[in-house]
């Protein structure tokens, strides 16, 4: 009791505070602070960017341009190039990365689905978000976001089976963690066209091992395997930035000033 006479602050890293003892602070009169990290920010954008650059062929492009094939038929519609609000994006996971890419999907127009062990209703409300079985978001997305958090009960939940449930022509993205993934099974899933592409940025086994059959995949067809070495969180001073966010709520505290990003 002692302890907690003497706790001044409870601050969360990230937005997303599933878990924090809101009521409880409440109750004592701690105040408590969802703290937004650029380091997430920095995720989302880059999930956007991968799935930017499978959905507009953009490495295929690059070639063209670079083979001088663009002068016999300049302007010519690119074959696989496609229109992102006819499609369906399905997030598993709705945490702190997943919510500004469906906040992204929606300004696109696309339809957003998502799963996670609960649901959203303000969120559903927010991102016009349809919550969705498991199998059924693999069933319907046409683009598959993965953001869930690794786990004893998490490692290898998403395997042939659920490739087997995707589209042929599904983006299946993952900037969540690797082992989440059967990445045999995702092999698998490509080397049969069972699956339209993927874009990773993390791997079973890290950094990934140079024998890897993704890095032949992606040299073959760089539209359809795009790999990046676990780097999207990255960015000018994203780290920095997220500490002197959170050190300067303790400051605040300190020197009796209000907090911000305050949800108690």
């Amino acid at each position: 009791m002692n302890g907690v006479a003497k706790l001044r602050l409870i601050q969360h890293l990230g937005s997303d505070y599933r878990g924090l003892p809101i009521e409880a602070a409440k109750a004592l009169g701690i105040p408590a602070a969802a703290t937004p990290l650029i380091n997430y920010s920095a995720v989302a954008e880059h999930v956007w960017a991968t799935i930017l650059g499978h959905l507009k062929r953009l490495p295929d492009q690059r070639a063209y341009m670079e083979s001088g094939e663009y002068l016999r038929e300049w302007g010519a519609y690119h074959p696989g190039v496609r229109i992102v609000s006819d499609l369906t994006i399905g997030f598993l996971g709705m945490g702190e990365i997943a919510r500004p890419v469906a906040r992204v999907a929606q300004a696109f127009g696309m339809r957003v689905v998502y799963w996670d062990i609960e649901r959203f209703p303000d969120l559903e409300a927010r991102y016009g978000m349809e919550f969705v079985e498991w199998d059924e978001i693999f069933r319907q997305s046409d683009v598959l976001s993965v953001q869930l958090a690794l786990n004893e009960q998490t490692v290898g939940i998403i395997g042939a089976r659920e490739f087997g449930l995707m589209k042929p022509t599904a983006l299946f993205t993952n900037t969540a963690r690797g082992k989440l993934v059967d990445e045999t099974a995702l092999i698998a899933a490509l080397e049969s066209n069972a699956i339209g592409g993927v874009a990773l940025d993390v791997f079973a086994e890290e950094p990934l091992p140079i024998d890897s059959p993704l890095h032949a995949m992606q040299k073959a067809d760089p539209s359809r395997v795009i790999l990046t070495p676990h780097s999207a969180a990255q960015g000018p001073w994203t780290w920095i930035r997220d500490s002197q966010e959170i050190w300067f709520n303790v400051r605040r505290t300190l020197d009796g000033e209000p907090i911000r990003h305050a949800i108690a």
